[in-house]
C-alpha cells in the first residue's frame, strides 16, 4: 500500500502529535508498507519512511497553536500537496483541520484523522472575550467530518466530533533500569526525594493550574520537562521553586532520562477531545500515572491509572499498562486497520 499522511507542523517536533505521526508512519513502513509525509519544514532524519516538505521563506515557530506564519506555510503546503497526490496514492490522511480543510477545497480524496476538539481549544490560546466566536469557529472542524471520512484519536474525540477510532500505534522502549533511576536522580540533585514528572508543553489547554496547587501543597518534588518557554510559567512556582527542577525534552535520550527521575507522571487534560500522548509515553514505559478524567478521552485505563477528577491526589496504582497496550495498541494493528480501509476504500472506487 502507497500511504500519504499530510500535516501542517513542523517535522520533528518534541511534541506529542509529532510523536504519533511518527509511530503511524513507523508502523506502516515496519508492515512493508511504502509510507510518506507531507509538513513543513525541519530537519531530515534517516527514517523508513520518505517525509515530503512544503517551501519556507524563513526559518519557522516549533510551537503549537494559531498563527499568522502559519497561514503563508499552509499555501505553500496545499502547492505542494496537488504536486505530491498526482503520484497517486491508495490512501491520503489528512491530519488536524489545516490539512483536512487542504484536502476539501483541492478536491483530493482524503480521510480526515482529527486530533483534538477545536471548538474546546481555540479559546485557550486567546482572551477570554473572543471564546464565543472562536467556538463558532473551532466547531466547522464537525462539518469537515460531516464531508469527508474521518478518523479520530480518542473514543470521546469520535464522540464530539464523529469518525472512528484507528487503534493508537505504541511500541514499548525497554525497560529503565535500577541504574537509570539512580543517575537521572543524581543528575537533578533529587535522591531520595519523591519525584512527580510533567513531560509536555506548558499551553494553557493542558490545565496545569489545579496541579500546581495540589503540588505546593505537598512535599513532592516535580520535574518539569518540556521544550516550551518557561519564564512566564515559573512565576507560577514560585511558592515552592526549590523543589522544581527543569529538564529537556528535544530527543529519546533526554525524555528517557526524565522518566527515569521521577516516581511517577501527572497527565492533566482541560480541553476535553484529543488524547495527550504523554499518557502514551508514560504507560508504555513502566511509569505510574495520575491523570484527569479528560486525559483519558475514552481510552479503558482508569485500572492503569490513578483518575483525578477535581482535586488532585498522589495515591498510586501498580497495575501494569504495557502487557494491554502491546496487544490493543500493537503498531501492526493500525497498519491492517489503515490497509483495509484503503481496500475498501479501492473497491469502492472500481
Amino acid at each position: 500500500m502507497r500511504v500519504l499522511h499530510v500535516a501542517a507542523l513542523p517535522f520533528p517536533s518534541p511534541q506529542g502529535t509529532q510523536g504519533l505521526l511518527h509511530a503511524m508512519l513507523m508502523a506502516h513502513a515496519e508492515a512493508g508498507h511504502d509510507a510518506h509525509l507531507l509538513c513543513y519544514p525541519g530537519h531530515e532524519l534517516d527514517l523508513p519512511y520518505t517525509v515530503h516538505r512544503c517551501a519556507a521563506p524563513r526559518p519557522i515557530s516549533q510551537r503549537s497553536g494559531p498563527s499568522w506564519q502559519k497561514l503563508a506555510l499552509d499555501g505553500a503546503l496545499a502547492r505542494a500537496f496537488v504536486k505530491l497526490a498526482r503520484q497517486g496514492f491508495d490512501l491520503i490522511v489528512a491530519h488536524h483541520v489545516e490539512a483536512a480543510a487542504l484536502a476539501l477545497a483541492l478536491r483530493i480524496p482524503a480521510h480526515f484523522y482529527a486530533h483534538t476538539d477545536l471548538a474546546a481549544e481555540l479559546p485557550s490560546y486567546f482572551a477570554p472575550a473572543l471564546a464565543r466566536p472562536l467556538r463558532w469557529l473551532g466547531a466547522r472542524d464537525r462539518v469537515l467530518a460531516r464531508c469527508m471520512p474521518t478518523f479520530a484519536v480518542s473514543p470521546l474525540l469520535a464522540s464530539r466530533v464523529g469518525g472512528e477510532v484507528p487503534p493508537l500505534p505504541w511500541t514499548i522502549p525497554p525497560p529503565i533500569a535500577d541504574e537509570e533511576r539512580i543517575a537521572a536522580r543524581s543528575s537533578l540533585a533529587l535522591q531520595g526525594k519523591r519525584v512527580a514528572l510533567y513531560a509536555g508543553n506548558l499551553d494553557r489547554y493542558q490545565g496545569l493550574q489545579p496541579a500546581i496547587a495540589a503540588i505546593a501543597r505537598s512535599d513532592l518534588h516535580w520535574v518539569i520537562a518540556t521544550e516550551s518557554p518557561i519564564r512566564d510559567f515559573a512565576r507560577a512556582l514560585y511558592p515552592f521553586f526549590g523543589r522544581v527542577r527543569f529538564a529537556r525534552l528535544n530527543d529519546e535520550r533526554a525524555r528517557r532520562r526524565a522518566y527515569a527521575a521521577c516516581d511517577f507522571a501527572i497527565v492533566p487534560r482541560d480541553v476535553p477531545g484529543g488524547i495527550p500522548i504523554k499518557l502514551f509515553d508514560a504507560l508504555a514505559r513502566g511509569v505510574p500515572v495520575v491523570a484527569t478524567r479528560n486525559a483519558l478521552a475514552g481510552y479503558p485505563f482508569e485500572r492503569f491509572c490513578t483518575v483525578v477528577d477535581r482535586e488532585w491526589r498522589f495515591e498510586l496504582t501498580t497495575e501494569d499498562a504495557r502487557p494491554y497496550l502491546r496487544t490493543a495498541h500493537a503498531p501492526a494493528r493500525f497498519a491492517a486497520e489503515l490497509s483495509a480501509r484503503a481496500g475498501r476504500q479501492g473497491a469502492a472506487r472500481a
